[in-house]
This record gives C-alpha cells, structure tokens and sequence, in this order.
C-alpha cells in the first residue's frame, strides 16, 4: 500500500481534475439547452398574451426580449469543445480513481508523483479557462450528486460545506434573510 500523502496527492488531483470536467459539462449543458428552453418559454408567453391581455404588457414583452438576448451571449461558447475536454477530463479523472485503486492494494508500479503530474498536465492542456458565469454552482451538483466521489471524500475528509459552494450558501442566507426583512416589514405595516 503506498503512502498516505500519496493517496492524499491522487485524491486531491481527482477532485480537481472531476469537478473541472463537471464544470465543463455544466457549461455545456447551458449553452446547449438554454437557448432551446429560453425560446420555448418565450414562444409560449406570446401564444398566451393573444388570449390573456396581462401578457401583453409592456414589462412582460421588456422581458422576453432581455431572456432573448441573453441567448446570443451564449452563442460565442462552442458548445462541442465543452463537450469534448470534459469527456477527455473524465477519463483522466477514472485513470486517477484506478490509480488509487492499483496505489491502496499495492499495485502501482512507478512513482506515483509522476503519474499525478503527468494527470495534471494533460488536463490542464485540455481544460478550457472560460466557463459560464456560475457553472461551478451545477458542477457542485453533477461532481458530488452524480458522479462516484466517495473515495475523494473519505480520503480528503470533504463534508457537506466542500459539497456547497460558498457563494451559494451566501446567496441563499442573503436570499433568506431578504425574504424574512421583507415579509416581517409586510406584516408590520
């Protein structure tokens, strides 16, 4: 069985590698799916504001057009090249979980050091540094709620605050907090 830190460095690089293929395919997702659902959405509003005049509104029709141009900022992310570097990334990420696997029973030949290093330096050829604003927040999501992670958790120590990204829980306390102000002023006056 190879040393702790060793095991440590393989798990560490993992997660790093797996969360980074996540985020690929949490920004793939978005880009290949938004559009679709933003103009289905927006078709939708405007069958319904011929038969229902509240749709109508100029608001309303502010709106859609806003969620409408949302989608050409979209339109200058290749969605295949997401698709294509979080593929090669979660393969490099299974090399890494069979590593360990070869490294816990004694089967790794080699210097494991090397092997991390050289895991790292083709994900980071791979890797693409421009992802959709908030992409880690569903990466969080697809790396711990569908990926097997439990080997990096058991072996890094990860509880559910390394599950939840910090700007999420921050969001969601000032969310709640906002909601409570508002509904305590409600009733108050």
């Amino acid at each position: 069985m190879s040393s702790k830190s060793d095991l440590e460095s393989i798990a560490r690089a993992a997660y790093d590698i797996g969360f980074g293929a996540k985020k690929h395919f949490a920004t793939f997702d978005a880009v290949e799916k938004l559009p679709g659902w933003v103009g289905f959405i927006s078709f939708s509003i405007g069958v319904f504001a011929l038969i229902h005049e509240p749709l109508a509104k100029k608001f309303v029709s502010a709106t859609l057009v806003v969620a409408g141009m949302s989608v050409i900022y979209l339109a200058v992310y290749r969605s295949a090249d997401y698709e294509k570097a979080g593929k090669a990334l979660t393969d490099i990420y299974h090399e890494l979980a069979a590593l360990h696997t070869q490294a816990m029973n004694g089967g790794f030949r080699g210097s494991i050091s090397d092997k991390v290093s050289e895991c790292r330096r083709r994900a980071q050829d791979v890797s693409i540094s421009r992802q959709l604003f908030l992409a880690d927040w569903w990466a969080h999501y697809k790396f711990f709620g569908q990926q097997q992670t439990g080997w990096i958790e058991a072996e890094l120590g990860l509880t559910w605050r390394d599950k939840w990204p910090a700007s999420l829980r921050f969001t969601m306390s000032a969310a709640a907090i906002s909601a409570i102000a508002a509904a305590a002023y409600y009733w108050s006056s």
